[in-house]
């Protein structure tokens, strides 16, 4: 059967309903992902499922700032605030797939970019040692 086609407004509103929902967000966030990893030559095993199962295990938290995840909102206008969920491979030069991949939020992610999980930590308490 063939889906009928919508109108740009229509798709963007059904596009937001569904984003509303964690396996929503989850399936456009690993569907983006994994598309553009893959024309990058970075193997991508990691399934929705997978994702849900790490939220779970993580309790919906940051696993770098404890800070709880949130989906299904718009961006802030200021990156360095979301706590929207963003996937994190560990070992950066690692592969997207379960035991190197940690859900954290968009603002952490940012931050670190391509940096060691330990050396990021490091610079981090360097920064909060001084501050205050």
């Amino acid at each position: 059967m063939r889906r009928e086609k919508s109108c740009k407004p229509c798709r963007n509103t059904d596009r937001l309903k569904r984003m509303k929902s964690l396996r929503g967000f989850l399936s456009r966030k690993v569907s983006q992902l994994k598309s553009a990893r893959v024309k990058q030559g970075i193997e991508f095993t990691l399934t929705v499922d997978d994702c849900l199962r790490i939220y779970k295990d993580q309790l919906g938290i940051c696993a770098m700032s404890g800070m709880t995840l949130d989906y299904g909102t718009p961006h802030s206008e200021n990156k360095w605030e979301s706590r929207n969920l963003s996937i994190d491979r560990i070992d950066c030069d690692g592969r997207y797939e379960v035991g190197n991949v940690q859900l954290i939020c968009a603002s952490i992610n940012f931050m670190r970019g391509r940096l060691p999980v330990d050396v990021f930590i490091g610079l981090c308490e360097r920064v909060a040692g001084r501050s205050g």
